[in-house]
């Protein structure tokens, strides 16, 4: 009796650290996905403050580029005061010269004369696509097409 006993003391013990090792697994898989969630949560953090980082280090040095073109242009005028060379501008001559400014900037300068003319170009289906083109010429009549 008491033997048999044991044996089922023996045999609980096992099913119970069967039950355990079970638990233990189970718990050591959702640590793991836990941590593997949160490193993805943190790179994803990690990136977005890069990529913030990275627009203001763009937008600091767009900035202080900017700044200084206007210092030169500044140094470049007030050095032309001070030498006495500034010529005033003859509007009737800038008018009668055809390459003159007036006419023709220099994108240098920073004129850009295209700036802005996307706005007036024409987008429809007909000048796009070759379907378009060929419903243009479908509807052309035959004594325009042969030559």
């Amino acid at each position: 009796m008491e033997e048999q006993e044991r044996l089922e003391w023996a045999y609980r013990e096992s099913e119970i650290s069967e039950i355990q090792n079970e638990r233990m697994e189970l718990l050591r898989r959702m640590l793991q996905q836990r941590e593997v969630d949160y490193q993805a949560i943190n790179n994803k953090r990690i990136e977005h403050l890069w990529s913030k980082r990275q627009r203001e280090k763009e937008r600091q040095i767009r900035r202080v580029r900017s700044e200084h073109v206007k210092a030169l242009r500044k140094l470049t005028e007030n050095r032309q005061h001070l030498e006495g060379k500034r010529k005033e501008r003859n509007i009737i001559k800038d008018y009668t010269n055809f390459d003159s400014q007036v006419y023709a900037p220099m994108t240098r300068i920073g004129v850009y004369l295209d700036a802005g003319s996307e706005q007036f170009t024409v987008k429809n289906r007909y000048n796009t696509t070759l379907d378009g083109i060929l419903d243009l010429e479908a509807t052309l009549s035959d004594s325009v097409t042969n030559i």
